[in-house]
C-alpha cells in the first residue's frame, strides 16, 4: 500500500503532474516515483453505490518528463481477472484502470488498460462515434505490469500494479509536446466489469443515473508543471 496520498481541497479538485527526470521504460516508473517521493492519490469515489457497492482499494501517481505522461497504478481487489488478450479489445470487462483527458474543449481521449497491459485508446466528443487510435501509435505506449501479459481467469491477487509511459504523440488529434505548462481536464478510474465483481471507482465524482465514465462535464483540472 502506498505510504501517502494526496487530498484535494474542498471545491478545488486539481491533479498536478510534476515534471520529473526521464525514465527509459515503463518498468522503471515505480522505482523512479519512489526515489522522487511522489505521493499517491486514492481513486476512492464509489459511483452508483446502491447498485455497485464493491469498493476495491486503488491508488495512482502521475507525472511527466516533457514528452510522455507517466502513470503508476496499484490496485487491491477481491478478485482479479483478464480475458482480453489484444489491444483495442474490451479491456473494460477485465480488472482495469482508465485515464481520460481533454486537451481542449473539442473532445477527449479515453485510455483504458487492463491488469495485463492490454490497451484501448480512442478520441471523440462523447461515448458514441469515437475514433480509435492507430495501432502503430498504441504500440508506442510502453507498459509494465506485475501480473505479466498472459490472460487468466478470476483469481485472488493480493495487489497488482501497472505502469504506463504514454508519449504525447499517442494523443493523435493534437500536438501536445512539450507537456510542461499545459492544462487539461480529465478523470481517472478504476473498474471491473464482467466477470470481475463490477465496481466503478473514480478520482473525481461522476454524476449520472447509471454507470457512464464518458462524462466530460465531470472532468476536473490536470495541470502539467
Amino acid at each position: 500500500m502506498p505510504s501517502s496520498k494526496n487530498s484535494f481541497p474542498s471545491g478545488l479538485p486539481t491533479l498536478q503532474l510534476p515534471h520529473i527526470q526521464t525514465v527509459s521504460k515503463a518498468a522503471d516508473i515505480p522505482g523512479c516515483f519512489a526515489r522522487t517521493g511522489l505521493a499517491y492519490t486514492a481513486i476512492d469515489t464509489v459511483n452508483w453505490p446502491g447498485a455497485f457497492p464493491e469498493h476495491p482499494e486503488a491508488w495512482f501517481a502521475a507525472a511527466h518528463d516533457g514528452r510522455r505522461i507517466l502513470l503508476h497504478f496499484k490496485v487491491q481487489e477481491a478478485l482479479t481477472g483478464a480475458r482480453t488478450a489484444d489491444d483495442d479489445g474490451p479491456v473494460w470487462e477485465d480488472s482495469c484502470v482508465e485515464f481520460f483527458c481533454a486537451p481542449d474543449g473539442d473532445g477527449y481521449y479515453n485510455l483504458e488498460c487492463n491488469c495485463i497491459g492490454r490497451l484501448h485508446l480512442a478520441y471523440g466528443s462523447g461515448r458514441e462515434n469515437r475514433t480509435v487510435a492507430p495501432a502503430d501509435l498504441t504500440a508506442q505506449i510502453d507498459r509494465w505490469t506485475s501480473l505479466g501479459h498472459d490472460p487468466f481467469p478470476l483469481r485472488h491477487v493480493p495487489e497488482w500494479e501497472l505502469a504506463l509511459a504514454v508519449p504525447a504523440e499517442a494523443f493523435f488529434r493534437q500536438s501536445l509536446s512539450p507537456l510542461s505548462g499545459r492544462r487539461m481536464k480529465g478523470n481517472v478510474y478504476g473498474m471491473g466489469g464482467r466477470p470481475v465483481r463490477p465496481h466503478y471507482l473514480s478520482l473525481f465524482p461522476v454524476h449520472s443515473e447509471k454507470p457512464d465514465f464518458h462524462r466530460p462535464e465531470c472532468f476536473s483540472d490536470f495541470i502539467f508543471l
